[in-house]
């Protein structure tokens, strides 16, 4: 199990900007994505897609982790591998921020989808999404099976996000 691993970049910590890249091996761990395992400060990824499948906690189709105060754009992008695991999402698995500071995550997804399957705490587009991170997704769709059990009331597998708490 390999942490903050990415297909293309494992962990960003300045200002990147990664285009026209792709990815087609899947991708396994905590934190991980198919382009970029994490950010933790400022990263735009435009025209990329990642085609392996994606297994662990807080992974991304995209991006995985986006920790403490870090901003993503993520435009004209897509997903096709399966995901699984908690907190992931066929895009983004969104945020993580386990201090007690006003830390704001902010992301915009544009023009993005994703085509696999969606498992266990999963989002089509996003993984988790609480009150330190501000979002716009637009113009975004899943067509992948949706493999919620929609008996179980304690699944987070979202179509859009799976797991929304605390919105003001």
């Amino acid at each position: 199990t390999y942490e903050h691993a990415g297909g293309i970049v494992g962990t960003n910590a300045g200002i990147v900007s990664v285009n026209y890249c792709w990815s087609s091996g899947g991708i396994f761990g905590k934190y991980c994505g198919g382009i970029i395992g994490s950010n933790a400060y400022n990263v735009e990824i435009n025209s990329c897609y990642s085609k392996g499948n994606i297994t662990g906690n807080y992974c991304g189709g995209i991006i995985g982790l986006n920790p403490g105060i870090s901003i993503c754009n993520i435009n004209n992008c897509y997903s096709e591998g399966d995901i699984s695991g908690n907190h992931s999402g066929g895009i983004s698995s969104g945020n993580y921020n386990d201090s007690d500071s006003a830390s704001r995550i902010y992301c915009n997804i544009y023009n993005c989808y994703t085509i696999g399957a969606i498992n266990d705490t999963c989002g089509g587009i996003m993984g988790k999404l609480d009150n330190s991170y501000l979002v716009n997704i637009s113009n975004c769709y899943v067509s992948g099976l949706n493999n919620n059990n929609i008996n179980d009331n304690e699944s987070k597998t979202g179509y859009i996000v799976a797991g929304v708490s605390e919105i003001n």
